[in-house]
């Protein structure tokens, strides 16, 4: 009650048509239709070019290991199962990326944060471009040191390595050599001879009997190298190149959109940042078709491109104005506000309202993550994690992942698969960003939704002719058919707008520990859907794809009856209409 009280003689909000009226103790202002409505400038354009670049690296990490999956298993020598690890270990990296990306946006600001994302990013690439299968040649105790050295230099490209002269004292000293043939790209050695980087190891002891005890260390350390080289060394390299990369793609998927929602105006929010998370489907498009026709080496290299491009445009744009508010950096907050609008905007209007809501709110104490689940923020909650349950539920991971085993399934032969798949979603982006402000979010979401309940139709309906042999001559275009509709209309609407409506609805006070919340879920249901889909479709391809389609068709119902429409209002006035204290 005490809260509800503060937060009225603070903030009162009366919604009148078209038009919603916030005031305070001190006056009123008026946040009618041009308010915050403004322009495209050059630092605005950058900063969405920025965002995009990290929605992009994102989902070429989501896209890469569809294509990547035969050349790693081929090249480092991999089971079944180290794939399959390889494969999932991201959705643990993205699941910590969500915990903790609220709460580090709130520390260090939406900027830092993409700074910190693009560092793991880069770590994750490298790490997996520089996977190698491992050998171990050990020389044994009782080997001449003429003996070692013949093995040191055969097994070596460094031929011209100079080693100590060859002289009476060899007889006594034992020779412990070490090789480690590191594979660029192939699992046996014979097979590599010319794409092989050697790196020697000479340990030269005292002799024997005055040094027991450090030689039996040392044999100990050589049998350990030995078991490490009957081991896939890439294997370990690759999982942590790939837990970091699902790390930075679980801090994107929250301050990405949530950047781009607190810098832009209202009747470009939607658009904007439709286009920058759209992005996220169409890397994963661009991996598949880049992947179908290079090694995964190369593939790697170019998913760190947009990872090298961040850093140049974080040197130019603003940190978002409502955080500078927020953390009471009143001077920056204004300069970033002017420099966001352009030089010649009068943002007075849109400052005062940006700083009464942030001071008014600041005012009402910060709640912790169990206080979300209480009753006034019931609603936002729901709607939050709801939209994040339908995007994942609804198959576009099981899609992502296994691509490839659904070609195989069809009969469809893989870069067909591809290509076909991937262009149409282009235009799709471009047509989703132009209806998002003049239809709405609800309405787009509920198309978008609909047509991914038809893609997941089809698709099921293509296997159940499969297995009756009805209509095979037909079976592999109704395939296509369906997951190109599933494409479309996932990059049409809900591969981004439940991100736009997640940065949009939760007050600035409750914005990150609800958005790592949402956040979480989202990557939670990631893992569950790609654990899950291999077993689906053991069970019955068409099941899986029908059980699919029918969480679609009851997200429908949902978006109808819950989610809010917040197109064509700023952030503030969303926020004062939707969340229960302020009304």
């Amino acid at each position: 009650m005490e809260d509800k009280e503060l937060a009225k003689s603070l903030l009162l909000v009366t919604q009148q048509p078209g038009n919603i009226r916030i005031s305070n103790g001190f006056g009123s202002n008026d946040t009618g239709a041009s308010s915050s409505a403004s322009g495209v400038t050059a630092v605005l354009l950058l900063s969405a070019f920025v965002t995009a670049c990290s929605a992009f690296a994102g989902g070429f990490v989501a896209g890469y290991s569809a294509p990547a999956e035969s050349g790693i298993i081929a090249d480092l020598g991999l089971s079944v199962a180290e794939y399959s690890v390889f494969g999932s270990i991201m959705t643990i990296g993205g699941m910590v990326g969500a915990v903790t990306s609220g709460k580090l946006a709130n520390i260090v600001g939406r900027k830092y944060t993409m700074w910190i994302l693009d560092i793991f990013y880069i770590m994750g690439w490298l790490a997996i471009y520089f996977a190698k299968y491992a050998y171990i040649t050990l020389a044994k105790p009782g080997d001449n040191w003429s003996k070692s050295k013949a093995m040191a230099i055969t097994l070596s490209d460094d031929e011209g390595t100079d080693h100590e002269s060859e002289s009476d004292q060899e007889r006594n000293f034992i020779a412990f050599t070490a090789t480690a043939e590191f594979v660029l790209s192939k699992s046996k050695i014979e097979e590599s001879v010319d794409s092989k980087l050697h790196v020697v190891v000479l340990i030269k002891l005292v002799p024997l009997q005055k040094s027991r005890e450090l030689l039996g260390l040392l044999w100990f350390c050589s049998e350990f190298l030995v078991l490490m080289g009957n081991s896939q060394q890439g294997a370990w390299l690759l999982d942590l190149g790939r837990l970091s990369l699902g790390f930075g793609y679980g801090l994107t998927c929250y301050v990405a959109p949530t950047y781009l929602s607190e810098i832009t105006p209202k009747n470009l929010r939607g658009g904007i940042t439709s286009v920058s998370m759209a992005m996220i489907p169409v890397s994963v498009s661009v991996a598949y078709l880049i992947g179908s026709v290079i090694n995964w080496r190369a593939l790697a290299l170019i998913g760190a491109i947009p990872c090298l491009l961040l850093p140049f445009g974080l040197f130019f744009i603003p940190e978002s104005p409502r955080w500078l508010a927020k953390i009471g950096r009143e001077k920056e907050f204004e300069a970033a506000l002017q420099c966001l609008r352009g030089k010649n905007v009068n943002i007075s209007e849109e400052a005062a309202d940006i700083k009464d809501y942030t001071e008014n709110i600041q005012k009402i104490p910060e709640d912790k993550i169990l206080d979300l689940f209480r009753q006034k923020y019931a609603h936002l909650l729901i709607v939050g994690i709801g939209l994040m349950v339908l995007q994942q539920f609804g198959g576009s991971n099981g899609y992502a992942y296994y691509m490839n085993e659904i070609f195989e399934l069809a009969g469809v032969p893989s870069i067909t698969g591809f290509m076909v798949v991937s262009i149409p979603q282009i235009p799709a982006i471009i047509l989703g960003s132009i209806l998002i402000e003049k239809f709405g979010r609800r309405t787009l979401l509920m198309v978008s939704v609909t047509g991914e309940c038809l893609g997941c139709f089809l698709t099921g309906l293509s296997f159940v002719l499969q297995n009756l042999n009805w209509w095979m001559e037909a079976t592999p275009t109704l395939m296509l058919s369906g997951i190109v509709v599933f494409g479309v209309s996932y990059s049409l609407g809900i591969g981004s707008i439940p991100w736009i409506i997640i940065s949009e609805i939760f007050p600035i006070n409750i914005k990150g520990s609800a958005g790592s919340i949402c956040n979480a879920v989202n990557w939670f249901c990631t893992w569950l859907v790609s654990f899950t889909f291999n077993f689906l479709v053991e069970w019955s391809p068409a099941g899986t794809f029908f059980i699919y389609g029918s969480t679609s068709c009851l997200g429908v119902l949902f978006i109808a009856k819950l989610v809010p429409e917040t197109k064509g209002r700023t952030l503030e006035e969303i926020q004062a209409s939707l969340t229960h204290i302020l009304q």
